[in-house]
């Protein structure tokens, strides 16, 4: 805040940090988060009486064309996407020393909050189906999301899922080359294995990043926890996919499914998944014998 940054020996407040952003268009509400690499508002969209998310990169002296243009490319997937369980894109603009995306204001709340207050069931199954669903719409799109995890699934205030952030999908026809060997882009808790040792990441990636949510939505615990990275890593790459207690037993196959180590023992993709969520689903709404 304004305080500790006065209070730094040496250090004076950073002017634009405080200072409302201008963009033209718009009037800015609050902050409500900021990156590594972008600040994200609330703000109100002037010419169509609604509020908005407005995430905004201001292009500094350190910055290199790699944030830049990871950005720009998150505006151009993500403006080329129309779908129920996706963020709405509404407009996106470049300046000289500022770039801004603006996107639909999700009132819902994280999928995070969500687990943190107790999920049931058929709730879990709801929302597995959902996220499902907007990872079959990018993935057919050629983009893997990359970092797939409880704060980047959000809530509309209808309750229905939708994926958001972006800020390190990638198109699957870009060499993996482009990315720094060993770069974790996504979070260690939800990380798959390849991504995890820098292989390539195709769409099972998402999936197994799903399966570790999911597992977590049943029970309340992440499959794989440890004191250190390394040791979070190291679960990922070979402990073995964990047995749901006895109350979640029919949901085993939608685990295993989706948490082998081995990409091609995974669901072949979003379609796949979607069906065994259906079997489920059936089962558990079967009468007991």
């Amino acid at each position: 805040g304004r305080l500790g940054a006065a209070g730094a020996p040496g250090r004076r407040p950073a002017p634009p940090r405080e200072a409302e952003p201008a963009v033209p268009g718009y009037r800015v509400v609050r902050k409500i988060g900021e990156g590594g690499m972008s600040s994200v508002y609330l703000a109100d969209d002037l010419g169509r009486a609604r509020q908005v998310v407005l995430k905004l990169v201001k292009r500094r002296k350190d910055h290199d064309d790699s944030v830049w243009q990871r950005f720009r490319q998150e505006c151009a997937l993500l403006g080329s996407l129309e779908h129920e369980h996706v963020v709405r894109i509404y407009d996106h603009g470049y300046g000289d020393d500022l770039a801004y995306l603006a996107m639909e204001h999700l009132g819902g709340g994280s999928l995070r909050e969500l687990i943190d207050r107790g999920v049931s069931q058929r709730q879990a199954l709801s929302l597995l189906s959902q996220a499902s669903a907007g990872l079959a719409a990018i993935h057919r799109r050629g983009i893997v999301h990359r970092d797939i995890k409880p704060a980047n699934l959000m809530l509309r205030a209808s309750g229905t899922l939708v994926l958001t952030d972006f800020g390190v999908a990638k198109r699957m026809d870009v060499p993996t080359g482009e990315t720094l060997h060993g770069e974790i882009l996504g979070t260690p808790y939800y990380i798959s294995p390849e991504q995890s040792e820098g292989r390539a990441v195709t769409p099972q990636a998402d999936l197994y990043s799903l399966g570790v949510i999911y597992y977590e939505m049943l029970t309340g615990c992440r499959p794989f926890a440890g004191g250190s990275l390394a040791e979070i890593l190291a679960q990922h790459l070979k402990a073995p996919v964990p047995r749901l207690p006895a109350p979640f037993a029919a949901h085993q196959t939608l685990v295993d499914g989706m948490l082998a180590k081995r990409v091609s023992e995974r669901f072949a993709d979003a379609a796949a998944l979607q069906r065994e969520i259906d079997a489920v689903w059936i089962r558990q709404a079967l009468p007991r014998s």
